[in-house]
């Protein structure tokens, strides 16, 4: 199957469904969407019993390629599943437009594999993006302007990412919500400014991270010698729902901590059964190690832990007004407003600092 043929097929000869089936070990495609059609893209590898590898043009005039993109004109419903992504200077998926984009079971490498850029709904089921190590900086995995995304049981691994707009999972310019159930962000390397999830746009009100007791949302780093300056988390959302979370076994230096939210609108904070766990800063942190969070007493907040462990952390830094292991910080106001922070049955132990504060 060549790319003219796909194009062609999706432009103009397409009713109500166009199901595109790459059935040889390799391909070498781009597919165009543009007509307003159901679109399902599968691999199906008959000889080996693995997925389909799949690879775009290489590099055109200096600008990344990607081998599937949605035209800002469509509202088709797109699946995409069982597919590799070769090595290639450019993405998976550019959606200007399309009512929703599913990606299920399917392992791509590198930066930049998913630009998303239109009101539609965003999925990711069981899928696993793998960056070149700590040594290459990419372009975040999944780099969100627009519409709702969902992330479910998937693999963020060996991504190497820098800069404020930059992570495993950016949402940015009008994204109105992200949720992240059962995923694990393992061996990545976040410099200053980045994070393994980033929402940078209040109009991202919510922001829901949850696991189950069976399988928890994983959050871990390096080394001592390889110290994180980014966050795993780092949100400006009004709601936070974070649950059944295990952030562990990381260092972190400068501004880099687990998770930091910078809130100053009314604000609705709830961890329930995370583990925070041997999380350390070193000599040059400046945050907390667990969370650091900034929020309004002007317009109110309400932070709710219940059920946490925070145990075995450590504060190296200096700072005389942060806690080893949390710091909620908030102006003064004369504004009557609910500022509430309460920790329930929550587990608090062996979290040391240089003598400046407590654990809180």
């Amino acid at each position: 199957m060549q790319s003219p043929n796909v194009t062609f097929a999706l432009d103009n000869s397409c009713n109500n469904i166009c199901d595109i089936v790459l059935t040889d070990a390799e391909h070498q495609e781009t597919i165009h969407i543009k007509k307003n059609v159901t679109v399902q893209v599968s691999g199906l590898n008959t000889t080996s019993g693995k997925r389909i590898k799949i690879s775009g043009p290489q590099e055109t005039d200096g600008k990344a390629q990607f081998i599937i993109t949605v035209d800002s004109t469509s509202t088709s419903d797109i699946t995409i599943q069982n597919i590799e992504m070769g090595e290639q200077h450019g993405g998976l998926i550019r959606a200007d437009g399309g009512k929703s984009i599913s990606l299920q079971d399917s392992l791509l490498t590198g930066g930049g594999t998913i630009i998303h850029n239109t009101d539609g709904q965003l999925d990711i089921q069981s899928d696993e993006f793998i960056g070149y190590g700590i040594n290459v900086p990419i372009d975040p995995f999944i780099f969100a302007t627009k519409g709702t995304i969902s992330i479910y049981n998937s693999l963020f691994k060996k991504g190497s990412f820098k800069g404020n707009i930059d992570g495993c999972i950016v949402c940015c310019g009008i994204v109105t919500q992200c949720t992240i159930d059962r995923c694990e962000f393992i061996e990545n390397k976040f410099n200053s400014g980045s994070a393994a999830i980033s929402v940078t746009t209040h109009t991202c009100t919510q922001l829901i991270i949850k696991g189950t007791s069976n399988q928890k949302i994983k959050f871990s780093g390096l080394d001592e010698k390889n110290p994180i300056s980014g966050h795993f988390i780092k949100t400006v959302s009004s709601k936070v729902s974070i649950s059944y979370t295990d952030f562990i076994d990381s260092t972190f230096s400068g501004q880099g901590n687990a998770m930091i939210i910078n809130e100053q609108q009314a604000s609705e904070i709830s961890f329930i059964w995370c583990n925070f766990t041997n999380l350390r800063t070193n000599s040059g942190g400046q945050l907390s190690s667990c969370i650091h969070a900034y929020l309004s007493s002007e317009n109110g907040f309400q932070f709710n832990a219940e059920y946490c462990i925070f145990s075995d952390c450590r504060n190296s830094g200096s700072s005389q007004v942060s806690g080893n292991a949390i710091t909620i910080q908030s102006q003064s106001s004369d504004r009557s407003s609910v500022r509430q922070v309460k920790f329930s049955e929550c587990i608090i132990t062996n979290n040391r600092g240089n003598g400046y504060c407590g654990a809180v």
